[in-house]
């Protein structure tokens, strides 16, 4: 199962399932702002919004796994260094 979604766009919450992890909203937002600017400097354009699973109305944007990943680097590692060194 992980492996079909390594190779399809992601929602930013079927990454957390797969990751294993629980996020806070606030995360969650600044993990999307970054990843669609990623998204936006690599293609040219903004990501696919299409309807969310959960409900016919709501809109939820896709992203290529390794562009999350490295949006979820990116706010991760600078966390990290600030938890090592208040240790």
């Amino acid at each position: 199962m992980a492996d079909d979604l390594t190779k399809r766009d992601l929602t930013l919450s079927e990454f957390e399932e797969m990751r294993g992890e629980r996020w806070s909203l606030s995360f969650k937002v600044r993990l999307g702002l970054r990843a669609t600017k990623l998204y936006e400097a690599l293609y040219g354009k903004r990501p696919a919004k299409p309807r969310a699973p959960t409900g016919w109305r709501n809109r939820c944007c896709k992203y290529p796994p390794a562009i999350i990943e490295q949006a979820y680097r990116g706010l991760a590692e600078p966390v990290a260094g600030v938890h090592e060194q208040a240790a």
